[in-house]
């Protein structure tokens, strides 16, 4: 498909939800035109989008018709299978400066789009920045080479003083079960499959003293508390809470005190300027922790801040990728993939599935008599709405526009009949105020379907859920239908 257009309309409205995405999207015809230019990548490269539609990318970016990159694309273009510019082999393939004026590193992944009217493709640039990841890795990398440094320092040291064997051999056990920790905290998910890693590092490496970690959130609150030893929180819970609230206010003294000859030894875990904790440590053999206990604690604490820190930001990026800006349900992409698993779960089972699908009514008139903003808040506030009516189990999806759809595992047809009415009569009841103007009354109509009654794949399910929708809406709208069995035959 050729465009012959600087702003041609349909294939911008093609592309439109492309927009929204925080990653750069460039999209080129068989000629290498750009066809699409998406605003990420517009304000990543300063190259305004009525600039470079329709033209040949190579006449902004001449470094991509050299064969690694041109030959490479081309086959893409042709119809060839998804190509993969790494950010450790190509890490600038459209430039793009950051504010400091250096390059963004970037992840760049290449796709054909098939035309529906012609044999043709187009192609698909998909570029990710991953500056600070790469950072993030970078610093890891450094810490983990100190580790390594620390351990070819402290066998010289066995070989000039002839420090005797078991002293050298716990503190080499204690670098490696470090190392090891760093490794293993690397391929965690999440914080909760790091909490129990960062216990069993802590028991081999502080096994002379008793202690925990309390893990916080953005507001201070603990979320978390892991320990080991003999550590009574009843009797310590005073006096660590009474310290973290000390911590703020007095951040000098404290540290000035973990260096003198106290009974016990705080340090607050923080990166990239955020507090995630405080390490807790008492040596209930002593009246005091060491000096060199406490400075292996400040190495063993800020590495797990640091990791923890790289565990929030992937975590971060990959809720990006599955939810939907907007109102922060979870997106389409997201929907294909957790109906697939849950209706093979239910299969698995012997459990029934429920599929809610709703449609805002009269949502377009919303929107052209009020104005996108107010259609933007009428999404988000019945957004909210489903999300208090639904278990956490449940997933609560935005299917496209003003078409939303909730997955009910372990849940009866009925039963989901009853859950959609509830919702609503919710949205009928709202009142509703945008820039202090009352809106008028909010309805909505749904499709209710379940598995195995009325599908037996994920899709024959969310085909039976939408049809009954639109008898919802044939039937004028602000109500319930549920789907006739077997409907899908």
């Amino acid at each position: 498909m050729t465009v012959n257009s600087d702003d041609d309309p349909i294939t911008q409205l093609r592309f439109t939800l492309l927009d929204y995405l925080p990653v750069g999207i460039c999209v080129l015809n068989p000629e290498m035109k750009v066809v699409f230019w998406n605003r990420c990548i517009e304000n990543w490269t300063n190259i305004p989008r009525n600039h470079i539609l329709n033209q040949n990318i190579a006449d902004f970016f001449p470094h991509l018709i050299k064969p690694k990159y041109y030959n490479r694309i081309q086959q893409t273009l042709k119809g060839g299978p998804a190509t993969v510019f790494s950010s450790q082999l190509h890490k600038h393939l459209i430039p793009s400066p950051l504010p400091d004026g250096k390059l963004r590193i970037q992840h760049t992944i290449v796709t054909s789009i098939p035309h529906s009217e012609d044999n043709q493709y187009d192609g698909i640039i998909v570029i990710q920045d991953v500056t600070e990841t790469t950072n993030l890795m970078k610093q890891h990398k450094e810490i983990r080479d100190l580790a390594l440094k620390e351990i070819s320092y402290r066998k010289k040291i066995e070989e000039r003083l002839s420090l005797t064997s078991e002293k050298l051999q716990n503190h080499n056990l204690e670098l490696t079960q470090l190392y090891k920790m760093s490794q293993l905290l690397q391929n965690c998910e999440n914080y909760e499959t790091a909490y129990p890693l960062i216990l069993n590092s802590a028991k081999l490496l502080f096994h002379n003293l008793v202690g925990g970690f309390f893990f916080t959130d953005n507001k201070g609150n603990i979320i978390k508390i892991i320990k080991w030893g003999n550590l009574d929180l009843d009797k310590q819970d005073i006096l660590w809470r009474n310290y973290f609230l000390y911590w703020r206010e007095n951040q000098r003294l404290i540290r000035e005190n973990n260096f003198s000859q106290l009974p016990y030894f705080y340090y607050c875990l923080k990166a990239k300027k955020k507090e995630l904790g405080v390490m807790y440590l008492v040596n209930t053999n002593a009246n005091y922790v060491n000096e060199s206990q406490q400075i292996f604690a400040i190495n063993f604490a800020e590495q797990i801040a640091l990791i923890l820190a790289n565990i929030s930001m992937r975590q971060n990026l990959y809720e990006m990728t599955i939810t939907d800006p907007l109102t922060g349900l979870y997106n389409r992409r997201y929907l294909d993939e957790i109906l697939e698993a849950e209706v093979n779960f239910a299969f698995k089972n012997n459990q029934k599935l429920s599929i809610i699908m709703l449609d805002i009514d009269y949502f377009k008139k919303f929107n052209d008599t009020f104005g996108h903003k107010v259609g933007d808040f009428i999404l988000t506030t019945i957004s909210n709405i489903l999300r208090k009516n639904t278990r956490k189990s449940d997933f609560v999806c935005r299917y496209g526009g003003e078409e939303l759809t909730i997955v009910l595992p372990n849940t009866s047809l009925l039963e989901a009949k009853k859950i959609a009415e509830k919702m609503r009569i919710a949205i009928k009841e709202l009142t509703l105020i945008y820039d202090n103007q009352p809106l008028p009354p909010i309805t909505a109509s749904f499709g209710v379907a379940n598995f195995p009654e009325n599908g037996l794949t994920s899709r024959q399910i969310i085909v039976v859920a939408d049809n009954a929708l639109y008898k919802a809406k044939k039937q004028g709208r602000d109500c319930v239908i549920i789907a006739d069995e077997g409907l899908h035959n």
